[in-house]
């Protein structure tokens, strides 16, 4: 807890935050842009991954021949969108829970 009159402190980095502006973990707004970034990066991976094994799966099921081709490239899409939603949400959490386990000690 603060005092009145005395600025809030990040519980990520300690610095001393003098708008006040902390999220719901008391992290200021520079460290959680960096656990976005990691997390976004990690994500973008995943994604890749996700794509790559599709279109693979695609190309040996022969699905660029097929009439339906449109519709396997959307959903395609569609499956690495959500996949990459999915994996920056897990990697937020998780590299958040990293970082507040190693200021834990």
């Amino acid at each position: 807890m603060t005092t009145v009159g005395t600025p809030p402190v990040c519980r990520n980095c300690g610095r001393e935050i003098e708008d006040g502006k902390l999220d719901q973990e008391g992290w200021c707004a520079q460290c959680r842009r960096g656990v976005i970034r990691r997390a976004t990066l990690s994500a973008i991976a995943f994604g890749a991954l996700v794509a790559v094994v599709y279109l693979a799966g695609m190309a040996w099921a022969g699905g660029f021949a097929s009439v339906f081709m449109i519709f396997l490239l959307a959903l395609g899409a569609i499956l690495v969108y959500v996949a990459f939603k999915v994996a920056r949400r897990v990697a937020f959490d998780l590299v958040r829970a990293r970082a507040m386990r190693a200021t834990a000690r």
